[in-house]
């Protein structure tokens, strides 16, 4: 294995995980200032709707991973 693919493997994981963080913490930050702004009865739906879009990004991010190391594989091949 090339030493690309091997600093590959070890620096995008990272870097999905950096931008997964990052991108969790600006969607709290909104989410927290919607919770303010709007009623106490829709905040039921929003807890429900964030937690959706968390579990989308997460799912998001692995097939992400998932693509590029079977990309980086053909390519090696």
């Amino acid at each position: 294995m090339s030493p690309f693919a091997i600093a590959f493997l070890i620096v995008y994981p990272i870097f999905l995980i950096g931008m997964y963080n990052i991108f969790l913490l600006m969607a709290k930050r909104l989410h927290k200032q919607n919770m303010e702004r709007l009623s106490q009865s829709s905040h039921l739906i929003l807890e429900e709707n964030f937690k959706r879009m968390v579990h989308y990004i997460r799912i998001s991010l692995i097939s992400l991973f998932v693509a590029s190391v079977i990309f980086l594989f053909l390519i090696l091949l």
